[in-house]
């Protein structure tokens, strides 16, 4: 009995690696996955320092590596909903 609770426990997310310039941190996946793309990049400006009005583009690394051959490729912030739970790295730009 205990094993099959074991089993089928839920797995815990692995978190999301973020880059700015030389600072990186490490974000809980549940709660950018939580965000829609505004709360996400207000919320990514603010951690970082960054004013609202900051222009910042947003580039990830996914989880599967055979996507994009494990380079930085932009990211459509209107499918961030989609994307985000498959992202491995974001970097700010």
């Amino acid at each position: 009995m205990l094993q099959a609770l074991l089993v089928t426990a839920p797995q815990p997310l692995k978190p999301i690696i973020v880059q700015y310039r030389h600072q990186v941190l490490a974000m809980g996946r549940g709660k950018l996955g939580a965000m829609n793309e505004q709360e996400a990049t207000l919320y990514l400006k603010k951690k970082f320092g960054l004013s609202d009005a900051t222009k910042m583009s947003v580039e990830v690394v996914f989880m599967d590596a055979t996507i994009n051959q494990g380079r930085f490729v932009a990211l459509d912030m209107g499918s961030w909903d989609e994307l985000i739970v498959q992202v491995a790295t974001l970097r700010l730009a």
